[in-house]
C-alpha cells in the first residue's frame, strides 16, 4: 500500500498495530517545527483537532489526540511520505480546485480545512 485515507489518528494507530503497517499521517501542516506549531494550535483552535503541545514545546503530529472533526488524513508509509507520487498527490488534495469542488459538491456539509 502506498497511500491511504484515514479518518482519525486512534483509527490509525490502531490499524499499524493489528496489521504490523507503519503508516503515517501526510499531514497538511508546514514540515519546519515553529511553523507546523502554529498550524496545529490554529486547528485546535477552530475546533477541528484537539492538540496538547507540551508547556513550553512546539506542538507536533504526535501531540493530536483527538479528531471530533473527523478530518480525513492522506497517510503513507513512513519510507514513502516524501516520494514525488505522494506529494503530488498531497498537492492535489490542498489545491484550490479541490477546496472548490467539496465547497460546491458537499454545499457546507463538508468543509476544507486547508
Amino acid at each position: 500500500m502506498h497511500a491511504n485515507y484515514f479518518q482519525y489518528l486512534p483509527f490509525l494507530e490502531e490499524f499499524n498495530q493489528r496489521t504490523g503497517s507503519a503508516l503515517v499521517p501526510v499531514v497538511p501542516v508546514p514540515s519546519d517545527p515553529v511553523n507546523a506549531d502554529r498550524s496545529l494550535r490554529m486547528l485546535d483552535g477552530l475546533g477541528l483537532i484537539e492538540c496538547t503541545g507540551r508547556p513550553g514545546a512546539l506542538a507536533s503530529v504526535a501531540d493530536v489526540h483527538a479528531n471530533p472533526a473527523y478530518a480525513e488524513y492522506l497517510v503513507a508509509a513512513a519510507d514513502g511520505v516524501r516520494h514525488p507520487d505522494i506529494q503530488v498527490l498531497a498537492a492535489a488534495l490542498n489545491s484550490a480546485a479541490t477546496r472548490d469542488f467539496i465547497t460546491t459538491a458537499y454545499a457546507g456539509q463538508v468543509i476544507a480545512a486547508f
